[in-house]
Parts: structure tokens; sequence; C-alpha cells
């Protein structure tokens, strides 16, 4: 088997030779890992927010974000093996497959492939379709193998990408309310602290705009607003800001 180092194009390139040789398997099956991670560093690094940047990585940091293959999840090994057109390997070995190294994952700390059917989003990039984990959901995976101390390298830095970038969408989403859904939203900020309790205690940036964007809601909006006032820090500096919002 082929001893492949997999960045984001290797990862599109491999996704696009899947979706080639088999439609079905994309549209069944959820990207996880690292290779997930790197979609959403690559989202972090298009939004360029100076408040939630992309960390700057050292050139054995980035060695470290190389995967070794392509991990999904979401399918039993029946459903994997009717996809793919034969016996499915045992859960965690790798796979040759349509030129590109997968790996199915039966679980992991917080993952389940009922979680990851649950919270998929459906991902676009050029004329490429797939589907791929929550951010919240590969958070709290991420963060429960650092917690565990499983001493995988690539953990921690996956754990900081994916809390930027959670940061990220959680304010634009209120600051940028057109097609904002309170129940994702919510769902979304609840996963996290419930991954890490002090995920909206600590960050300045991220208090700041969330209670800013917050106050100036419409009232349909209002349970995130009281989400936010028991629930983000109001850190030492500013002052809440007045309700917006008519009665």
């Amino acid at each position: 088997m082929a001893d492949r180092k997999y960045n984001w194009d290797a990862i599109r390139e491999g996704l696009k030779r899947i979706g080639t040789q088999n439609p079905d398997f994309l549209a069944n099956a959820v990207l996880v890992g690292g290779a997930a991670c790197w979609y959403y560093r690559l989202a972090l690094t298009q939004a360029n927010d100076t408040d939630f940047p992309i960390p700057v990585y050292t050139p054995d940091q980035e060695t470290v974000w190389l995967s070794k293959d392509l991990d999904f999840m979401g399918e039993s090994s029946e459903e994997i093996s009717q996809l793919i057109g034969q016996p499915c390997p045992p859960m965690g070995t790798l796979l040759e497959y349509a030129g590109a190294t997968l790996d199915f994952i039966e679980a992991g700390l917080k993952m389940t492939p009922q979680a990851a059917n649950h919270t998929a989003r459906k991902a676009q990039v050029g004329d490429l379709t797939f589907y791929i984990a929550s951010p919240s959901l590969l958070f709290a995976e991420k963060n429960a193998c650092v917690s565990q101390k499983k001493g995988r390298p690539q953990d921690p830095l996956h754990r900081e990408v994916l809390a930027r970038f959670i940061k990220l969408e959680l304010c634009r989403s209120l600051e940028q309310p057109g097609d904002l859904d309170p129940k994702e939203w919510l769902n979304e900020a609840k996963e996290s602290k419930t991954a890490d309790n002090h995920f909206f205690a600590q960050d300045a940036a991220l208090s700041r705009r969330l209670h800013t964007a917050a106050a100036r809601l419409a009232p349909e909006h209002r349970a995130i607003l009281h989400w936010i006032r028991h629930h983000v820090a109001q850190l030492p500096g500013w002052s809440m800001p007045v309700d917006e919002t008519p009665p």
C-alpha cells in the first residue's frame, strides 16, 4: 500500500477520485479525522478574521498536519461492503480504494456513527460534494483525545483550529443573521460548551462579539440572547451592550 501524506490538495484529489469511481460513496459516508480538520483549517484561512486567525505553524508542525489516510464514519461494515463492492476490512484497517488510502472508523472517544450522521454537513468544494462531520463533534473528539493524553501530536493542533473555527462561525452567524437558524446555533454552542466547559470563558474577543451581536438580534432570536447572557462570560474591559431589540 502506498505511503501517502495528505495535505488539503491531496485530500481533495482523493475525494474526487472516489467520487468519480463511485458517486454513491461520498453521498453515504461522512469524512472525519485529520482530513475533515483540514477542511475547517482551509475555511478558517479563507475567512481571514483578525480575532480568530489561523495559527502560525513551524515546519515540524506542518509535517504533523499531514494525514496518512482519509477517515470515514457513519456506515456499518455491511453497508461499506455494499458501497465499495468488496468485503470491508476490520474497522481501523487501511484500505486502498480508487487510488486513495481509506480508513473506516467504528467509534471514537466522543464520536459515534449516529452522531456523525446526525450532525454531518454537506460540503461543496468546486464541483465536489461530500459530507463532513460538524466542527463541534470533531472538537469534542479532539478535546477528549488531548484531555485523556493520547499522545498524538496532531490532536492539539486540530483542536485549536476547530475551536477557532467554531468561535468564528458562532460570531459571524449572529453578525450576519440573514439565514440564522436559532436551533442550529444553540446546538453548536451547547455542544462546544459540553466538550469544554471553559469554551466561552476565556476569550475576550469571542465574548465581546457574541454579546454585542446578540443584543442586536430580532425578537424571534431572543433564545440566543438569553443563552449568551447566561453562559458566555463578560470579561473585564467592556460593558454589556444595551438590548437593541424592540419590545
